[in-house]
């Protein structure tokens, strides 16, 4: 499947010289989020209105886009459908295509700094720091030790 992230060159649109990648993104995340609250299990998730959410992307820019809280009636807990879907972690201020970049460029230099440089290389302009590549590495470790306990 191609999505088309508008007019602009293909170049423009992967270094975020313009927007046209992160508005498509943000139409497209909404329009995810618009067939799962057609398709949901009414008598289960009952829609609790709109939370905006912000997230790095690999496009250079911050995507901003709405979804839909929802109130799980088995549970009573509030759960983001959109979020579970895409595997949005609940915590992550990026996308998880940047996390599984930041994760194999950790792993592949073995230096937080290093990894972040490597992005930068890789993608051509400074997506995360070498802080935010320590904190997904730390929040990801925790994770992996609680679904293996």
């Amino acid at each position: 499947m191609e999505i088309n992230c508008g007019p602009a060159p293909i170049t423009d649109r992967l270094t975020g010289r313009n927007q046209s990648g992160t508005v498509s993104c943000h139409l497209l995340l909404e329009k995810i989020d618009q067939a799962i609250f057609e398709l949901r299990d009414p008598g289960r998730y009952a829609s609790d209105g709109f939370v905006t959410r912000t997230m790095g992307t690999m496009f250079g820019q911050d995507v901003s886009f709405r979804r839909r809280r929802y109130r799980d009636c088995d549970t009573g807990k509030d759960v983001y459908l959109l979020n579970e879907l895409l595997g949005i972690e609940r915590e992550s201020q990026v996308s998880p295509a940047l996390t599984s970049l930041m994760l194999t460029q950790a792993a592949t230099t073995n230096s937080y700094r290093k990894a972040a440089e490597s992005i930068a290389g890789f993608l051509g302009f400074r997506a995360v720091s070498h802080e935010t590549v320590r904190q997904t590495v730390i929040r990801v470790g925790k994770e992996l030790e609680r679904v293996s306990a």
